[in-house]
């Protein structure tokens, strides 16, 4: 799925923005309505992953059900050129997966606030990752899901920055 600049679906891709281990996240703009919105599709070597297929629809019928002002509402799923895409609220600002990525000094004072809308064991999570002295937030949040035994499933970069 070689996309480059053009359209995708009915929306204009414009930039880039963050390109993970298996999806790439597009500013993109919607003609019709007017207005920016962000573009998540899978990378070329992903598509062909049923896994990671999966995973992407799966993301959608979970997060497109949220409304809270905190979250990034997603709001469109379907296919072009037989790769899965979906279509969500353009959000410019800072989100949760960069502040961890600043590191947990950065935002440790400051999450409760930022996010209120996280449940309380989101927070369990990464409190137990800094406690246990893990510099790898999202290792620790791995190591806390197999300590407890617990599904904990992570609809990632929805959380809007403050």
């Amino acid at each position: 799925m070689s996309l480059g600049l053009g359209y995708i679906g009915p929306f204009r891709l414009l930039e880039i923005v963050n390109r993970g281990q298996s999806c790439c996240l597009w500013r993109a703009y919607d003609d019709e309505k007017r207005e920016f919105v962000g573009i998540k599709t899978l990378l070329e070597a992903k598509v062909k992953e049923r896994g990671q297929v999966q995973l992407l629809e799966h993301e959608y019928k979970v997060a497109s059900k949220f409304s809270h002002p905190n979250l990034i509402k997603i709001f469109h799923y379907a296919w072009h050129n037989k790769s899965p895409y979906i279509g969500m609220e353009w959000f410019s600002a800072i989100n949760l997966k960069m502040w961890i990525n600043r590191g947990y000094e950065s935002y440790c004072e400051h999450l409760r606030l930022a996010i209120n809308a996280v449940p309380p064991t989101a927070f369990n999570v990464v409190e137990n990752a800094a406690a246990s002295g893990v510099q790898n937030i999202r290792e620790g949040a791995q190591n806390f899901k197999e300590k407890t035994s617990k599904k904990v499933e992570t609809v990632k970069g929805l959380l809007k920055g403050k």
